[in-house]
């Protein structure tokens, strides 16, 4: 490890602007077996950012060894005195010493905990503050020991799983966009969105061809979900369900999170929704993107679109394609609880489905936004209880 070229009074400068929220994070008195996260932009003395370095602020480090450990349980470095290299340097701020150590990402790829935290101690990873969009790639013959920053073998990653982790674990967005470009192919993985510091990140395949970027897990409770506050759109993908675990959602939104999607292909199951929202999660089609098709494969499922729980579900598309002609045991779309929601709106149907247009239950609400009561596919007229509505008319 190098000694940094960023002059002290920058570094001060900066460091200012993490004392309040480094004091509200290290109140407890014991040991953190994890690190906590925040976001810091640390540049030169000409305000370029040190992207290509991984920050790890300990607060109070004073003459007390502090030790960085891997998953594996290696060491990764202590805080003793400063060896000649400047390995480690620290500063006072507001009467408070803050220890700066810098890893090479390698390194930081490595890095799991943080031991030897005294009394009124804490440590903090930092996460890289965008200052221009950026896109990730994900391939095939890709690899996740790459950075994933160029659409190569060499640079790009291999699974969109580590590619999602990477971006909530390292990236604050700032405001920026922020892509991960997903090349053809099949991947045998159950996507889970996390919640992404500084705006909504994306998720892009296919989007002339959905078909050509297939996500089918071998199991799990969604070919794409989201939860705890996540927000991503998803464009260009085929979400393949057809393997998901019974009473699963081939794409759900729980928690408070949001999925933003155009040009999507996804196949259901039987016993599953194909699209689920819950606990006072949305999933929207993007209404920029109007021009659009969602298709829909399968036989059986239990619903195409299924919102509990305080769930929302808004899907306007050019059309709704239904190509094998599905059967739904619940309902087209299924309303109940929580105030739940569920608009749609298509400008052409394609294909047909066998069983119940719409059922809404316990205050919730179904619009197809004055198209009539026959505007949603199905065999079956659809039914609302006393404490729910239809707004067809």
């Amino acid at each position: 490890m190098k000694r940094s070229n960023v002059p002290i009074k920058n570094k001060l400068s900066s460091l200012s602007n993490l004392v309040q929220s480094l004091k509200k994070l290290f109140s407890s008195h014991h040991e953190m077996p994890k690190l906590t996260k925040i976001s810091y932009t640390f540049a030169d003395d000409t305000g370029a950012v040190q992207a290509h370095k991984r920050v790890i602020v300990v607060t109070d480090g004073g003459s007390t060894p502090v030790r960085l450990f891997s998953k594996d349980g290696k060491s990764l470095g202590y805080n003793g005195d400063t060896d000649e290299n400047g390995r480690f340097e620290t500063y006072v701020q507001d009467g408070r010493g803050y220890t700066l150590i810098l890893l090479e990402p390698s390194s930081f790829a490595e890095l799991d905990r943080v031991s030897g935290l005294q009394p009124g101690q804490g440590a903090a990873t930092v996460k890289e503050a965008l200052r221009a969009d950026r896109t990730y790639y994900v391939r095939k013959d890709g690899s996740n020991n790459n950075d994933g920053l160029t659409d190569t073998a060499t640079g790009a990653f291999l699974t969109i799983q580590h590619a999602v982790d990477y971006v909530a674990e390292r990236i604050d967005m700032g405001g920026r966009a922020l892509t991960i470009k997903v090349g053809p192919g099949l991947y045998t993985e159950s996507v889970q969105l996390k919640e992404v510091t500084g705006g909504r990140a994306a998720i892009v395949g296919d989007r002339t061809t959905p078909t050509n970027v297939e996500i089918r897990p071998a199991s799990g409770e969604s070919a794409a979900g989201a939860r705890n506050r996540a927000s991503w759109h998803l464009t260009g993908l085929y979400l393949n369900g057809s393997t998901i675990d019974q009473f699963g959602a081939t794409l759900s939104a729980d928690d408070y999170s949001q999925i933003i999607f155009d040009s999507l292909t996804l196949k259901g199951k039987a016993q599953s929704a194909v699209i689920r929202s819950s606990g006072r999660s949305m999933i929207q089609a993007d209404r920029n993107v109007f021009e659009q098709t969602l298709t829909v494969l399968g036989t059986a499922a239990d619903s195409v679109f299924l919102a509990y729980s305080g769930g929302f579900i808004d899907v306007q598309l050019n059309l709704f394609a239904i190509p094998d002609g599905l059967s739904v045991t619940d309902a087209t779309a299924s309303a109940g609880g929580g105030l739940s929601s569920i608009s749609v709106y298509f400008n052409g149907t394609s294909g047909t489905i066998t069983g119940k247009r719409y059922v809404a239950t316990e205050l919730s609400g179904i619009t197809s936004f004055g198209s009539g009561v026959d505007h949603i596919p199905g065999t079956i007229a659809g039914t609302t209880d006393a404490k729910s509505a239809y707004d067809g008319a």
